[in-house]
């Protein structure tokens, strides 16, 4: 076991939605209480939580922010999914270099958490072949190895972070949660435009004081716009993030742009090349 904390408890349990999605759905009114898995140490035990009625499991599972955990250590990494998944993350787990590599092509991640001594491929050699290739998603390397060398190397290869075995889960989360909010391009928990507020933490928008309700692909959307703010966005590379797993035309990317402009957002139009949300 690598964590410190014998007595480690989970402090915020957003349901692990997409384990029982349709139990989760709003348009069945009758399911008030779900009966959710929660990890804490050596035990898991059931709790009742009263469902927020504007979550939907699609909602939460398409718009958790993704993590690709590479560990060999099967013990470890069940905790960490636990662990990660409770704290509203969704983790792809692979145990190997090559079966990370595979990932990376299938799925974008929002961040990385990386062994080093992996088989078939190295963190170290996993990491530099997607820096070389223009893969920017951040990466924390956590290792038993301690030497200032090896630390060393990792930066120089392209490691955001590192973190050493063992370690406190509650420090681990400060760092993705801080790694995550540079995607936004800032250190704060809000991004303001006009009188909208995105709120990074929990991937929500607001309208001055109100929540402001949007199906998933326009939610990610608004992630995106808010991720790159006074930039433009090319058609070619939303159509990238938003599809995956579901094929999406120009012209259903117009309609969501559309929709968001309904709501107030200034989303303007950068004639051939894209979109874009711009701070007045």
């Amino acid at each position: 076991m690598y964590l410190k904390n014998d007595n480690l408890s989970v402090r915020t349990i957003m349901s692990k939605a997409h384990y029982s999605g349709r139990h989760l759905c709003p348009y069945n009114p009758q399911k008030k209480l779900q009966k959710i898995r929660f990890f804490e140490k050596k035990c898991v035990r059931l709790v009742n939580i009263t469902l927020n009625d504007k979550l939907t499991s699609f909602f939460i599972y398409l718009h958790m922010s993704k993590i690709l955990l590479l560990e060999d250590d099967d013990v470890l990494s069940e905790t960490l999914i636990e662990l990660l998944e409770s704290e509203n993350f969704e983790v792809k787990h692979v145990s190997d270099g090559e079966m990370a590599l595979d990932a990376t092509f299938i799925k974008k991640f929002d961040l990385m958490l990386l062994d080093i001594n992996v088989p078939f491929l190295n963190g170290f050699e996993f990491l530099k072949s997607l820096r070389e290739s223009g893969d920017m998603t951040p990466a924390i390397f956590i290792t038993a190895l301690t030497d200032v060398a090896s630390l060393s190397h990792g930066f120089e290869i392209g490691a955001d972070d590192y973190i050493k075995k063992p370690f406190d889960f509650d420090e681990l989360l400060i760092r993705i949660k801080a790694l995550l909010k540079k995607q936004y391009h800032t250190y704060a928990n809000e991004i303001v435009v006009d009188d909208f507020r995105f709120v990074i933490e929990k991937d929500e928008l607001y309208r001055g004081s109100s929540f402001v309700s949007l199906p998933p692909y326009e939610l990610h959307m608004v992630r995106l716009f808010f991720q790159n703010l006074n930039a433009t966005l090319s058609k070619e590379r939303l159509l990238d993030a938003l599809n995956e797993g579901k094929e999406m035309s120009e012209g259903a990317l117009r309609v969501h742009i559309n929709q968001l402009r309904k709501i107030g957002l200034p989303i303007t139009t950068v004639k051939g090349i894209g979109y874009r949300l711009a701070a007045s």
